[in-house]
């Protein structure tokens, strides 16, 4: 996990309604990734994720690691993030070998 701070007045950033946000990385073992933030209360909301290719902020749910859950629910607009992060996506039965490095991080 690559993570960071959003920069804000409180520390805290509110998510607009509209756009989202474009990471550019290498990724020379192709390991799953995905895009999380966290809202101030600790609530993590999370998307699937290709270096360059820009990640709707209407894409960001809860739970997203799981298909096995109904109850995964879409990031309201003007939730108040303060934590960003790229994931290595792993694996329960064997290990996930990665080597990624942040290139530049856009929001849209």
């Amino acid at each position: 996990m690559i993570g960071w701070n959003v920069n804000g007045a409180t520390g805290t950033w509110p998510l607009p309604s509209s756009g989202g946000i474009t990471v550019t990385f290498t990724n020379p073992t192709s390991a799953p990734t995905r895009i999380q933030v966290q809202d101030a209360s600790g609530n993590a909301y999370c998307a699937p994720l290709t270096s360059g290719t820009a990640v709707p902020w209407s894409s960001f749910e809860s739970k997203c690691w799981t298909t096995l859950d109904a109850g995964a629910a879409p990031i309201p607009a003007g939730t108040l993030i303060q934590q960003a992060m790229v994931e290595v996506v792993g694996n329960a039965t064997t290990a996930v070998k990665y080597d990624i490095c942040v290139e530049s991080i856009s929001i849209q």
